[in-house]
C-alpha cells in the first residue's frame, strides 16, 4: 500500500502507574510537549471514558500554570 512513514520514537515509563495509569500518561504527553522538540504525542486508551477523563486533564493544569503567572 503506499504511503508515507514517520520516524516513531516510543517512551516507557520505568515506573509502576497501575493506580493512576491515567495521570501518568498525561504527565509524560505534557513533559514531552514541554521538554521535547516539535512532534506529536500518541496516546492508547481503552474508551470514551478514558479519553474525556484524559482532555479535562491538561484543561485543568493549564487553567492553573496561566493562574500562577
Amino acid at each position: 500500500m503506499p504511503g508515507r512513514t514517520f520516524e516513531v520514537q516510543i517512551v516507557n515509563s520505568k515506573e509502576n502507574h497501575v493506580q493512576d495509569y491515567l495521570a501518568a500518561a498525561v504527565d509524560t504527553a505534557m513533559h514531552i510537549h514541554l521538554q521535547e522538540s516539535a512532534g506529536d504525542v500518541l496516546i492508547f486508551l481503552t474508551g470514551q471514558a478514558e479519553i474525556d477523563k484524559v482532555i479535562m486533564q491538561p484543561c485543568s493544569l493549564s487553567y492553573s500554570v496561566h493562574r500562577s503567572e
